[in-house]
């Protein structure tokens, strides 16, 4: 920008002279070009009538002719842009190849300069759509003038980094995509609720949740008190980082002074001369409503036209790639703009993905790539791709497989979530590349061995059958191939492994008997081989899934329990839970229960209230009564989630003992010990415990509605000498509880609030003779006050004195108090002669 006006007046007094000369260099053309897109951009009024006067001055001297209309300035720099766009010069060939290439360059920035000084005329002085189309979106090949084809260098080779940071952020966008896809589908589909719940099953992979962890990032990233050069060697295992990203405003000050920003990133596609230019014009076509607005969820039936031609411009197959991904990145840029048009987009654009040679041959996930597919998958919340897309999505899911291992860790998490929110979103129309799952699978690294694993889980658990098996690849083979992984004796293998085996297991009983006999014996052998910590921790992780696989061997963890300690004990438990039901042998009566209910280990605790619970049926009055002395601890105990499973368990058992007739014995001590926990659960400390515990007395306890017979229920049954102290807080809330029914409860008592309200004085009367009155509010308008005197306070005397025996010896607050003064009157003197002659006869 030209901040000194002077120098820049004496610079544009040439330009007419300038445009005139027949030997001009490239560089002064587009020096010349440039300036005048400034001028059309930012220049004030003044300095923009000086340049016309400048013009028109020249014009004259150079015998051209005088100005008759006043758009000659505009014709002629319409028609010198649309001229120098498509200008190319014959360099000598004799010249040295690096300096041909340097003028070339100059040249490709003169077509630039023009292009982008055409758009900045058209923005601000024109609005018919045809002039739009004829000028800048329209090639004539006859004439061999081309709009794109000038702009972009064919020869530069486009490198994109891998994405090294914004992980947060790119993790926050594939959430809200998926749960926005979720509500979409939700409102659609009539199965909706058996496919949310297979898309939630997603989540259920306990170890992909562990592997997408916070806990599992780098922490060195987000800690700015570390030197570094330890970031950079977190990231040097790219050697390009991604470019940092910008946000650039584009003003239009004629356009009602709005403006519009967007945020591009500082790659080599946007820090083209004439991206910004680019991103402005498509701004400009909504702003000055030459391309429709639809809101409310309508659809276009057609594209605009000026968006025609970019979208048959990279379908051509003669366009040069470099052109294509020019325009697809200013598409990217202005994704708002073409969201509506989605529909005509996803073919080209996925097209692009699959077809293009930049983005097949890689063998990393690019930047670009993943900031198209977040855009494509951004706009399946208008609508989503057509079933006729399906081999170009199938394609396109297979390339971005082959490209989303990555040795560090946070880029491979991005390029999984990337994987499932595709799955999840167009999982009607994904085919499963086997033999690119079953290489991951196979493979000798750690590393790609657990990419397969969480790859296969991401398609079991979106519920995908269209499986795409190469010729050497059977299905029962590949299948082996991920319980093969069970054998690996790092745990980062083969818990996520067993996990996933049960999602296959629990598919196939349902689905494919023959294939669950086969696998089941496979997955068997290997079961039968493991040590102790691999066998405990492959049956947890698959019963996660299929619980079934614990009944048979149930045998052998009951024998595994009491030897276990730590975190095998408790997943050793957890497998029994799953199938406690199946136990013929109950395990309560053993001393290794008891101590495992009394050890103070809160999630065997757990455990164990869990099994005590889905057994209940089961146990004889004997078995409660040797459990309901540890059991009575738990109604104080400090955590949570042992409280909220022991009141289900005094709910489960009031259930089963309140109707027996023969209360007596055991039978009544367990209704009494349930009846009394449950009371004392009316007033623990957490709040969902105590809505639970009221909710069962007032719904499942056989409450009265009448308030008298509930009364009288309370103080019959509800009262317990061990509750004594509990009972008055319990009772009355139980008693209250029924005014929540009435329909004004959730009316305000008050219409406006107290700062609203309009108050008024209110005479208050002390008079003894009202202290009976009715205590009506104060503030009822239908009262009347039928006394209306009231008694003076000014000389502080009480309002029960009838009649006034003395005279006030206070005076009005603004007189001084002069005397004391007493009134002589005949009783009283009468009654103090009396009083002295007493006392004179006694003497």
């Amino acid at each position: 920008m030209y901040n000194n006006q002077f120098g820049f007046r004496k610079k544009i007094k040439n330009i007419g002279a300038i445009y005139n000369r027949l030997n001009v260099s490239i560089v002064v053309y587009a020096d010349d070009i440039i300036l005048i897109s400034m001028e059309q951009n930012s220049l004030s009024s003044d300095l923009k009538s000086f340049i016309y006067k400048t013009y028109c001055l020249s014009k004259f001297i150079y015998g051209l002719g005088c100005v008759k209309d006043g758009k000659e300035l505009t014709k002629e720099v319409l028609r010198k842009s649309r001229k120098h766009m498509n200008e190319y010069v014959n360099f000598n060939t004799g010249q040295e190849s690096a300096k041909i290439e340097a003028n070339k360059d100059l040249e490709r920035i003169l077509h630039c300069s023009a292009y982008n000084c055409l758009i900045s005329l058209f923005i601000r002085t024109q609005t018919e759509p045809k002039l739009y189309l004829a000028f800048l979106f329209k090639d004539d090949p006859s004439k061999n003038e081309f709009v794109f084809e000038p702009l972009i260098d064919k020869i530069k080779s486009y490198n994109f980094c891998v994405e090294m940071e914004n992980f947060t952020q790119r993790k926050t966008k594939f959430i809200s995509i998926r749960d926005e896809f979720k509500v979409i589908k939700a409102d659609t589909n009539s199965r909706s609720a058996n496919y949310i719940s297979t898309m939630h099953s997603t989540s259920s992979l306990s170890t992909q949740n562990l592997y997408s962890s916070s806990l599992s990032e780098e922490l060195s990233v987000f800690d700015f008190s570390v030197h570094s050069s330890y970031n950079q060697a977190y990231n040097s295992q790219s050697s390009v980082t991604r470019a940092p990203s910008f946000r650039r405003s584009y003003t239009d000050d004629e356009l009602n002074s709005q403006e519009q920003s967007v945020e591009i990133e500082l790659d080599e596609l946007n820090q083209h001369e004439s991206m910004d230019n680019l991103i402005s014009l498509f701004q400009s076509l909504v702003v000055n409503k030459i391309t429709p607005i639809y809101d409310n969820g309508q659809l276009p039936s057609e594209m605009p036209p000026w968006m025609t031609f970019v979208h048959k411009k990279i379908l051509d197959v003669y366009t040069h790639e470099n052109i294509k991904l020019f325009l697809i990145r200013a598409i990217a840029n202005t994704e708002s703009i073409f969201k509506p048009y989605c529909k005509f987009w996803y073919s080209a654009l996925i097209g692009f993905l699959v077809n293009s040679s930049l983005c097949r041959d890689l063998a990393q996930m690019d930047c670009f790539t993943l900031d198209l597919m977040v855009m494509l998958l951004s706009w399946g919340s208008i609508q989503k791709p057509d079933q006729s897309e399906a081999k170009l999505i199938n394609r396109l899911f297979t390339l971005l497989i082959k490209r989303c291992y990555h040795e560090n860790r946070a880029v491979l998490k991005n390029n999984i979530e990337l994987i499932k929110t595709m799955t999840e979103c167009w999982r009607d129309m994904i085919q499963v590349p086997v033999e690119v799952i079953n290489n991951f699978l196979t493979s000798n690294d750690h590393r790609k061995l657990s990419t397969g694993i969480q790859l296969f889980g991401v398609v079991l658990s979106n519920g995908i059958e269209n499986y795409e098996y190469p010729m050497d690849i059977s299905r029962l083979d590949f299948f082996k191939s991920l319980i093969n992984c069970i054998k690996e004796p790092s745990k980062l293998i083969h818990a996520p492994a067993a996990e996933v085996v049960g999602m296959l297991l629990k598919r196939f009983d349902s689905h494919d008997k023959e294939y669950f006999e086969n696998t089941v014996s496979h997955l068997f052998e290997i079961l039968r081989e493991a040590d102790t910590s691999l066998f405990i921790t492959s049956i947890h992780k698959i019963q996660l899934n299929y619980a079934a696989i614990s009944e048979r061997f149930m045998t052998k963890l009951v024998f595994f329990l009491p030897q276990l300690y730590g975190d095998f004990k408790k997943m050793c438990a957890e497998s029994i839970l799953s199938s406690i039901r199946v136990l013929q042998d109950p395990l309560f009566k053993s001393k290794n229960f008891i101590d495992m209910l009394t050890h103070r280990d809160t999630p065997i605790q757990l455990i164990c209230l869990k099994m005590i619970h889905e057994t209940l049926d089961k146990q004889t009055d004997e078995d409660l009564d040797r459990l309901m002395p540890h059991l009575e601890k738990f109604i104080h105990h400090p955590h949570l989630s042992c409280r909220y499973q022991f009141v289900l368990i005094l709910i489960s058992l009031y259930e089963i003992y309140q109707f027996k007739v023969n209360q007596i014995g055991s039978t009544s001590q367990i209704l009494n010990f349930s009846k009394e926990n449950l009371l004392k659960a009316l007033i623990d400390e957490d709040t969902s415990i105590r809505v639970m515990a009221q909710n069962f007395w007032t719904e499942k306890a056989d409450m009265p509605s009448n308030t008298i017979d509930r009364m009288l229920l309370i103080v019959e049954k509800l009262y317990s000498p061990k509750t004594e102290r509990e009972f008055l807080s319990y009772s009355t809330n139980l008693l209250l509880e029924k005014t929540s029914k009435s329909p004004d409860y959730n009316r305000l008592i008050y219409e406006n609030p107290l700062s609203e309200c309009i108050f008024r004085e209110y005479n208050l009367s002390a008079d003894w003779r009202r202290r009976h009155e009715i205590m009506t509010p104060l503030f009822a308008e239908t009262v009347t006050n039928t006394f209306t005197e009231s008694v003076d306070l000014r000389h502080n005397l009480r309002a029960t004195q009838q009649t006034l025996q003395f005279q006030p010896t206070l005076k009005n607050k603004k007189k001084k108090i002069s005397h004391l003064k007493l009134i002589k009157l005949p009783q009283l003197r009468l009654k103090i002669a009396k009083k002295i002659a007493k006392k004179k006869s006694k003497f």
